[in-house]
């Protein structure tokens, strides 16, 4: 993971945990890297990974298993629901940027076009 010095790093962290999920990379029910591991893998204080996982967990996106450690939740539904979610809130975001820019519809349409293929 390429960390942005320009970003939050909480941020970049818990979207890379998100992102993992919401690929597959991370299926349902698997556990993840305790605070420690994840901590040194990615090279940051335990005490951010502790607050991403608290995010996550309050988003429904991981649990807790008082024992055990982190896994993530259970319910492809959830995570689906949550992905969805986090992708609208994302879209919102850079529409308000395109319109305050003056972008029209049609100019949208055209960029995703060049840039993901045919809308």
């Amino acid at each position: 993971m390429q960390i942005d010095p320009n970003k939050s790093i909480f941020i970049q962290l818990a979207d890379f945990i998100r992102f993992e999920i919401y690929s597959g990379k991370r299926k349902p029910n698997s556990r993840l890297e305790s605070i420690r591991e994840m901590a040194i893998i990615l090279e940051v204080n335990p005490n951010t990974i502790k607050r991403v996982y608290q995010v996550l967990e309050e988003e429904g996106l991981i649990y807790c298993h008082s024992t055990l450690g982190y896994f993530v939740c259970d319910s492809e539904a959830k995570i689906k629901e949550n992905k969805q979610k986090y992708v609208t809130e994302q879209l919102k975001s850079f529409i308000t940027i395109l319109k305050n820019c003056n972008v029209s519809k049609e100019e949208i349409k055209q960029i995703l076009g060049d840039i993901h293929g045919d809308y």
